[in-house]
């Protein structure tokens, strides 16, 4: 994949008014979201506000480490007030847009490819309506985002201004895992990253041991934190709940040791018509006055019982990873929570939800064509930023799929952008190679 930058004059900026177009869209439409509904607080938001204020006390001692601190922190910040937190994280939403537009100039020199992969996020009332609501969305999103345009950045430029580079970077990389756990492996591709564009220098290895440090010590401090308080070294102690849901349709095998946990989870499967969807949540309660285990020692216990489960049921297990896997690329779908401006609010809803499955369609061919022929031509591809975006897109969904049957559409959110943009940059870069362009807009360095 070819995804080399053209030159541009200096001093240009024809761009401008089309970046400035694109924002000014996305704070008409934010506007219109804050003046005509409220701040939504979903069924995962009150446990991110009760750990806020427990973390404003320096008291966790009723935390049962389900919730990472990040998204916690962000709302002590704005003193718990929902608006404020849907006000600061539309901030965010422009941000957002913002650096995706200069990551696509910058690996383009293409308006329309600017303008179309920054559109896709500060205009989508998809992602508006996440940064509308009390969830950790918006803030994975930015971090994942600024990550991506900070790495850009080193990606074109690996002589100036590398401790601020490799600061931010490692900043990023280490506060996504404390929003949203399945993030944990980004550390380990920033470093990767970083090995292969720091340059080599007698500064190479002061700062490669940085970006370890601060890529590094907030996963690994809050994993010792929670080891420290319930004998596991693991950021979420949810980790044998989620499980349930791949295991939920043949938990009634597991093995007699589980008796009680097991018939407390048929009963309500039962009673909810067969349904084990998210199930858990609604038995984790019984469940431990059953067991008289705390939270996070049923979570063990449930971990155990589901491990054992998946093992001896491996043929459902990958039936459901697949199921999961293709669900991670549907795009999220219409909720009744923006207002339907006669019929409009839907209609965007049912364009973007469609043209984004096509866009992740067209990913996930461009990935296995990608991935084939470095196969067939036994090496590696060049590692760029788009490469690099790709396979952590690929990678959270994998993830997702092998771990969590929740949500999973909302889940690929935050890297939809790095799809938008491995998509935008391929597309736009071949039709480079052929000597033409795609672009209906007069480009700048022409």
């Amino acid at each position: 994949m070819d995804d080399s930058v053209g030159a541009s004059g200096p001093g240009e900026r024809r761009w401008l008014p089309w970046l400035i177009l694109v924002l000014g869209l996305g704070v008409a439409l934010r506007l219109w979201v804050v003046l005509t509904t409220a701040t939504h607080v979903y069924p995962d938001s009150p446990a991110y506000v009760a750990l806020a204020h427990w973390l404003a006390r320096l008291d966790l001692s009723a935390d049962n480490g389900a919730r990472t601190p990040f998204y916690p922190l962000f709302l002590l910040a704005l003193r718990y007030d929902p608006d404020r937190a849907r006000l600061a994280q539309m901030l965010l939403g422009l941000a957002i847009t913002a650096a995706l537009f200069w990551i696509l100039w910058t690996l383009t020199h293409r308006r329309l490819a600017a303008v179309l992969g920054s559109a896709l996020y500060g205009l989508s009332l998809t992602q508006i309506k996440y940064e509308s609501g009390l969830l950790t969305e918006t803030p994975t999103t930015f971090l994942l985002v600024m990550l991506a345009a900070t790495l850009t950045w080193l990606w074109v430029d690996r002589t100036r201004h590398l401790a601020t580079k490799i600061t931010v970077a490692g900043l990023c990389a280490g506060l996504v895992p404390l929003a949203r756990p399945v993030y944990a492996f980004i550390p380990v591709f920033v470093l990767a990253a970083a090995l292969l564009w720091v340059p080599r220098s007698p500064r190479r290895w002061a700062l490669l041991a940085v970006l370890v440090v601060i890529a590094f010590a907030p996963m690994l401090a809050w994993s010792s934190f929670n080891y420290a308080r319930f004998g596991a070294f693991e950021l979420t102690t949810m980790a044998g709940f989620d499980l349930t849901n791949k295991t939920g349709t043949y938990i009634q095998d597991a093995p007699s040791e589980y008796a009680a946990i097991r018939d407390i989870y048929v009963t309500a499967l039962k009673a909810n018509g067969g349904n084990h969807k998210d199930l858990i949540w609604h038995v984790v309660e019984p469940m431990t006055a059953a067991t008289g285990q705390s939270y996070p020692e049923l979570s063990r216990t449930m971990l155990r019982m589901n491990t054992g489960l998946i093992l001896s049921h491996q043929k459902e297990y990958w039936a459901n990873v697949a199921v999961v896997f293709a669900q991670f690329w549907k795009v999220d779908s219409y909720e009744e929570i923006l207002p339907p401006l006669a019929g409009v609010t839907r209609a965007s809803w049912f364009a973007y939800k469609w043209f984004g499955r096509l866009l992740n369609l067209v990913f996930l061919i461009l990935a296995a064509f990608w991935v084939f022929r470095a196969i067939a031509r036994r090496r590696w591809p060049r590692i760029t930023p788009i490469v690099w975006m790709a396979a952590v897109a690929l990678v959270a969904g994998m993830l997702c799929a092998l771990v969590i049957d929740g949500s999973n559409s909302r889940f690929g959110m935050p890297t939809q952008p790095y799809v938008v943009c491995a998509v935008l940059v391929a597309v736009f870069s071949h039709a480079r190679a052929r000597g033409r362009s795609p672009s209906s807009l007069p480009e700048s360095h022409k």
